[in-house]
């Protein structure tokens, strides 16, 4: 069983009942910080949950998305030693059942701590760094444009003391990032940023 959740997601999907159109729901969460890593489903509203131990494929798990109710991704990291683990985003494309690895960071000390797509096609990841080498000073997001197939790193910022947080995006193109030291926006999908007046930590986005 999990012992803790740090992402839940809530997912609705219209279908055909005796001729009209109804709507099922169809809860997501996964979790932990730390590990161990499961994710839980629920068909039920709630009443009941189904776990899955996906310690084989990842650490521990801090976030959860779905684009549709069969299409899913979850944001962890590869290993409980934080010094050896690299983020990681895994995908499912059977609603949950299944998951596999669809991108890896190129560095230790890290995590995918946040997800969220502005569209189907284009979703962005926040990738959190603990390193303390003052030569790695460059800090990065993750970035798809294909759906969630394949994932590529975006630089964010060069800032020793940045760490990443929430990531949120209006549209395909406009987007903010929380860390450590404030935030930052982008208007052509991360090519480029700059700092808005924006709290430090922000640690969830929402629309």
């Amino acid at each position: 069983m999990p012992q803790g959740i740090c992402g839940i997601e809530i997912v609705r999907a219209a279908f055909i009942d005796r001729g009209e159109r109804a709507e099922r729901t169809m809860l997501h969460a996964a979790g932990r910080v730390g590990g161990p890593a499961h994710s839980l489903r629920s068909w039920d509203n709630g009443t009941s949950w189904r776990s899955q131990d996906l310690s084989a494929l990842t650490a521990a798990l801090y976030d959860v998305k779905f684009t549709g109710p069969r299409t899913g991704f979850l944001a962890g990291s590869s290993d409980g030693d934080l010094a050896k683990a690299r983020g990681l985003i895994l995908r499912t494309d059977d609603g949950g059942e299944t998951w596999h690895e669809v991108f890896r960071s190129g560095r230790n000390v890290e995590t995918v701590w946040k997800l969220h797509f502005p569209s189907p096609l284009v979703g962005y990841g926040t990738i959190q760094s603990y390193d303390q080498d003052p030569a790695n000073v460059q800090r990065f997001i993750v970035k798809t444009e294909d759906g969630g197939r394949s994932w590529h790193e975006v630089p964010l910022v060069s800032e020793a003391k940045w760490r990443s947080f929430g990531i949120g995006f209006a549209d395909e193109r406009l987007g903010w990032v929380g860390g450590t030291t404030g935030g930052l926006e982008t208007r052509d999908g991360g090519a480029s940023w700059h700092p808005p007046k924006f709290c430090n930590a922000v640690n969830k986005i929402r629309f």
